[in-house]
């Protein structure tokens, strides 16, 4: 019996990223309670998919750990709503975990592009985790063992610089394949 066998964990957003994560913990028995997504329409189908609560308004969730799957713009705005008491968990490659003014934030940042496949293998994606304790750093490589995920302790600078190479990479390999 792990630690996440009894946390009550919320996903916030709705896109592919959203959807990858509430899969893999589903189909490795981590219970998500609830959903919320500023797009209705596709936070509704992935709570529906995996008949989730769908909650429109996400000061009527209410859970243990909060994981912040939303675009990076949004990010910070996303945790300063949420409970001091919770602990948050976003996947943002280039925000650094210094600018979140919340006492249980950490990174759970996934080195990958995702377009919608569930099929992708988890242990084909990399995770750069950093927190803002060593028992919350505990814990997400915890959770990457339950899920399959290789983790790697990183810190914020470290993370944006591994996350700009990749954008880099991932970008002109498509120009690259786009001009022949």
């Amino acid at each position: 019996m792990s630690n996440w066998d009894n946390k009550n964990i919320v996903i916030i957003g709705s896109g592919a990223v959203a959807h990858y994560f509430t899969n893999l913990f589903i189909e490795n028995g981590i219970s998500i309670t609830g959903i919320h997504s500023r797009n209705e329409t596709t936070g509704i189908d992935i709570a529906q998919l995996y008949n989730i609560p769908f909650y429109k308004v996400l000061s009527a969730t209410s859970g243990d750990v909060y994981f912040v799957a939303v675009k990076d713009d949004a990010v910070i705005a996303i945790i300063n709503e949420l409970p001091k008491t919770a602990s948050v968990i976003y996947t943002s490659g280039i925000i650094d975990l210094s600018l979140i003014d919340h006492p249980n934030c950490s990174v759970f940042y996934p080195l990958q592009s995702f377009d919608g496949d569930l099929s992708v293998k988890a242990e084909d994606i990399p995770i750069l985790i950093e927190s803002k304790s060593t028992e919350s750093n505990l814990d997400l490589q915890q959770l990457c063992k339950l899920l399959g995920l290789p983790c790697f302790l990183v810190n914020s600078e470290k993370r944006k610089q591994i996350h700009l190479c990749a954008v880099f990479i991932n970008n002109f390999i498509s120009i690259n394949f786009s001009i022949n």
